[in-house]
């Protein structure tokens, strides 16, 4: 084997040179080397693990050498400026708190402003509540405020198929202040605009219902309409004589109304008052003043429970009347409100109501400037120069015009002692 072959195996040849003695003393291990005993085998390399920052990291490590970062807004980017927005033109700038939430404007002068301005609305009310009250259809506060310009048109209302009330004039009259004469015996009330006589009574369309025709409907309301008219326009009826014409449109089935009629105009009775039924003055007292009734009302239909064709009317009737012989001197009104309800019966539960007739079927009635003193089945209108009477109104004084209420609950009772039918005091007639 030569020398160069023997070269290999670690032993010096003649053509290289050895090792430095001093190097290879430094590169021995010393006791307090940390790395004496370090193997780097597999299970080291696949153990170590490698850490290197990402390139944002450098980056920012890069700038902040030379310039520190810097405290910026709650979720801002440290490196994006913002720019400051100019409100455009017609918008306002939203003001912030210093945590950037928007500031609620004050608006404590707003709102007194707003109560100042109620304040105001209702304190102009209470002291013109006359005014508003008449411009709502109703006034029951006595005599003062009773003669503004609103005229008083409302109906109470009522439910049904259908209901009618008669149209209005085209141009209303104001209520005015005059006392009624002879030339005008409606001057200074709201009835300048009602109808006069049957025209205000005004006929809902008939309609088919249930079980019965629409002809039915129509004989029906017109039934009630004569019934209402004989009862308190007929001129021999208002004079004090028999109604005749009321008789003939009852139910002839409807005996006992009949009888109890015919026993008042024979004997009154207090209980057995003929008013309640037939509108009259007493002829050796009073006349009527002109040929005109004013008139105002509602009528309408409807089915019972128990499925009968049922009419109902409200209707307020307005009489100019004056003392007998007295023809130059006063002139006053008296008013009668009639609430009526009248029936047509059929089979098989009832015997059916004779055709062409009315069957009565309930009354309410309200009297306006009739004496409390005097009960013998006449009215007898109040004038301003007769002798102050015996029985004193009492209890809240109220409209007879106003027609917003149903007739059960539109005259309150005189006081809490008395009988509704006690004598209740008038805001004006």
């Amino acid at each position: 084997m030569s020398d160069q072959e023997n070269s290999g195996g670690g032993s010096e040849g003649p053509g290289r040179p050895g090792p430095d003695p001093e190097v290879t003393a430094s590169r021995q291990p010393s006791e307090s080397d940390p790395f004496k005993d370090l193997v780097l085998d597999e299970e080291f390399v696949r153990g170590a693990g490698r850490r290197e920052p990402s390139a944002r990291a450098r980056m920012l490590a890069e700038r902040w050498r030379d310039e520190p970062p810097q405290a910026v807004g709650f979720r801002e980017a440290a490196d994006t400026p913002q720019p400051t927005r100019r409100p455009r033109r017609g918008f306002r700038r939203r003001r912030t708190d210093p945590w950037g939430r928007p500031v609620r404007r004050d608006r404590t002068n707003l709102k007194i402003a707003v109560w100042f301005v109620l304040l105001a609305a209702l304190l102009l009310v209470a002291d013109r509540q006359d005014t508003f009250r008449d411009l709502l259809g109703g006034n029951n506060h006595g005599e003062e405020g009773l003669t503004d310009s609103a005229p008083m048109t409302a109906q109470p209302s009522v439910s049904g198929i259908a209901s009618a009330a008669a149209p209005l004039p085209p141009t209303l009259q104001p209520v005015d202040p005059d006392r009624p004469t002879r030339e005008n015996p409606f001057a200074g009330s709201p009835a300048l605009n009602y109808a006069d006589g049957a025209a205000g009574i005004v006929l809902p369309e008939a309609k088919q219902v249930k079980g019965y025709s629409a002809a039915q409907v129509q004989s029906a309301l017109e039934a009630t309409r004569d019934l209402l008219i004989a009862a308190n326009l007929d001129p021999a009826a208002l004079r004090g004589e028999t109604p005749e014409a009321f008789r003939a449109l009852v139910d002839p089935q409807q005996s006992e109304l009949l009888d109890e009629l015919e026993a008042a105009y024979a004997r009154f009775t207090t209980e057995n008052d003929p008013l309640l039924t037939i509108a009259r003055f007493d002829p050796r007292e009073t006349e009527l003043v002109g040929s005109v009734v004013k008139v105002s009302g509602i009528m309408a239909y409807a089915l019972d429970d128990e499925g009968m064709l049922t009419v109902t009317a409200d209707y307020s009737f307005v009489y100019p009347v004056a003392k007998v012989g007295q023809a130059d001197r006063e002139v006053t009104r008296t008013l009668v409100r009639r609430a009526l309800e009248t029936k047509v019966y059929k089979g098989p539960s009832y015997e059916p109501s004779t055709k062409g007739k009315v069957w009565i079927s309930s009354r309410n009635s309200e009297f306006a400037n009739s004496s409390c003193d005097v009960d013998d089945g006449f009215l007898h209108p109040g004038f301003a120069s007769d002798p102050e009477e015996k029985t004193k109104p009492s209890g809240a004084p109220f409209d007879p015009y106003d027609r917003s209420q149903p007739l059960e609950t539109a005259a309150p009772s005189p006081d809490a002692t008395t009988a509704p039918d006690s004598c209740g005091l008038l805001a004006r007639i």
